[in-house]
């Protein structure tokens, strides 16, 4: 490797009680990898697992000779093991410090986006943290953190959850899911049960959160979070939206890969052409139907792709869809009479989409519960035009 080259990387240590999540930047990609952390830290960056990193992506042997941090979620370094990466050239940012780094990233995206106002809620299992970025203004919005599995249990209120649900469950099997969720976060994938838990959980919580004045078309809101990993991305969207309780029109980016809160830095020129790496976005426009219009298609629409070809699509009443763009494709969306989208007065509209456009037709303010048996047929619907 050639020493510019080698000055464009950046490595980035995410540190937990129990692994290392590994995020590494250069001027072409994003990677990430995850491992498991086993003695301190010292022996991890400079022992054998430091040299398999290394030579998996050709870095040179020491970490001195780059770009890299390590970030202590949840970790106690001791003196010597700072004292130690101190030595080597690493910094070490500890959750107090994480609050700077953000804002950072919100600036460096507001430029890119020519966004005054970003919102970033950070949805982990060591805790929730909301940010805000209102032109010059920097708020710490919101901050729980979970120090102990009890933290987090006790916070996941069961009569906020159960009326969110939409598959039967004991009342005394929720502590023990999420216990098990904040021990051994694999274990919950790939079990329906599982997923709308979760989702039911962020949902509520979401819900109690929203009084902080979550809405407008100039507002961008960026979801991050350990948390998201362990929900497939129908429950995700469907627990953002009506957790949220968005309305008109709200642009969402989701961080996949988790580098808001990482110290990853995001200079316009690599976010101008790696965007899609770190994060996915959704335009979410919500239509207004007239009480008279009961049934029948709300929204046309049509996809022009780069190549040149279409697709067609409709949204009936009642619906909630994703339409997935691609770079450079432009959407047109034919209104029907007796629906509307605030601000908008015309009846067809071209958008450019390069990223997911939900459109959601259903009739607001949108009912769950009082249980799982009155939520099961239309939130499996829903999660599915969601995935």
């Amino acid at each position: 490797m050639n020493n510019n080259r080698a000055s464009k990387n950046e490595v980035v240590f995410l540190v937990t009680p129990t692994s290392v999540r590994v995020l590494y930047k250069d001027p072409v990609s994003l990677e990430e990898d995850t491992y498991p952390l086993k003695g301190s830290l010292t022996s991890l960056f400079l022992g054998p697992i430091w040299s398999d990193f290394s030579s998996k992506y050709d870095l040179p042997p020491t970490l001195n000779t780059l770009k890299s941090s390590i970030q202590l979620s949840g970790y106690s370094a001791t003196p010597d093991e700072l004292a130690d990466l101190k030595e080597i050239g690493v910094e070490s940012i500890s959750d107090s410090q994480i609050g700077s780094w953000i804002w950072d990233r919100l600036s460096e995206i507001g430029q890119q986006t020519h966004r005054s106002e970003i919102l970033c809620i950070d949805f982990s299992l060591k805790g929730i943290r909301i940010w805000g970025k209102f032109k010059e203004k920097e708020l710490e919005i919101y901050n729980r953190k979970f120090e102990s599995v009890y933290d987090f249990v006790t916070d996941v209120a069961v009569e906020g959850v159960k009326p969110f649900m939409a598959e039967p469950i004991d009342i005394y099997d929720f502590p023990d899911f999420f216990a098990q969720l904040y021990v051994n976060p694999p274990v919950v994938r790939d079990v329906s049960l599982n997923q709308d838990l979760l989702r039911a959980y962020v949902t509520s919580k979401l819900i109690k959160l929203s009084n902080i004045g979550i809405s407008g078309s100039k507002l961008l809101i960026i979801f991050t979070g350990d948390l998201f990993s362990y929900i497939d991305s129908g429950h995700r969207n469907l627990a953002i939206i009506d957790g949220l309780q968005l309305s008109d029109e709200t642009e969402v980016w989701f961080d996949t890969k988790y580098v808001i809160a990482s110290g990853i830095t995001l200079s316009l020129d690599w976010l101008s052409k790696h965007e899609g790496l770190a994060f996915e976005r959704s335009r979410y426009l919500n239509f207004t139907i007239d009480p008279l219009k009961k049934s029948g298609p709300a929204v046309l629409g049509r996809k022009l792709l780069p190549s040149g070809g279409t697709e067609q699509f409709f949204v009936m009443v009642n619906e909630i869809a994703k339409v997935t763009g691609v770079l450079g494709s432009v959407i047109t969306l034919e209104i029907s009479e007796g629906v509307s989208l605030t601000g908008l007065t015309k009846r067809k509209v071209e958008l450019e989409c390069d990223g997911n456009l939900i459109l959601d037709t259903r009739k607001q303010p949108v009912v769950y519960g009082p249980d799982y048996s009155k939520n099961q047929e239309k939130v499996i619907n829903w999660v599915n035009q969601l995935i």
